[in-house]
């Protein structure tokens, strides 16, 4: 289990985890700043974009909506040393095997704020849910997983 998560998180960067930087990774959209999200997807009929998007803007606008009325300035933002903590720990200790990439985003601004925010429950709710949920007809199923049985499996005659 182990080996395979390392693995995985070899490659893991915080800033390509939000939808639209997904999708560009992805290769099925492309940078177009006029565009809504400011990318332009290359797959007009593509359901996971599609409604994804609605999910992203939904999350958004919502993180948007109370980062402002928190943070109504910036200066906000970074005078709130409980804030600056929670984010510095975040990278810092959680992430200490890569505290020093390039790559994390500064929490210098309400709008950094509400794009670290936006991008951590878009995560831990439809991206998630996206790519766990339709595992349940499979693993439910209980000949396909064994370890789930108690004990042995029933023979015709059993009672």
């Amino acid at each position: 289990g182990q080996v395979f998560l390392a693995a995985a998180y070899k490659n893991w960067h915080f800033d390509m985890e939000g939808l639209p930087a997904d999708l560009i990774l992805r290769g099925v959209a492309i940078l177009d700043p006029p565009q809504p999200h400011g990318i332009k997807l290359l797959i007009k009929d593509y359901p996971c974009a599609n409604d994804g998007f609605l999910i992203w803007s939904a999350i958004e606008n919502w993180v948007r909506k109370y980062v402002n009325h928190y943070y109504p300035t910036s200066t906000q933002v970074c005078e709130d040393r409980e804030l600056q903590n929670w984010y510095s720990e975040s990278v810092n200790v959680g992430y200490a095997d890569v505290r020093d990439a390039s790559w994390w985003p500064t929490l210098a601004s309400a709008d950094d704020l509400v794009s670290i925010l936006t991008t951590i429950n878009w995560l831990a709710s439809a991206q998630h849910a996206a790519l766990n949920f339709g595992q349940y007809s499979y693993g439910g199923y209980v000949p396909n997983r064994l370890p789930l049985t108690r004990r042995l499996i029933p023979e015709e005659n059993d009672p």
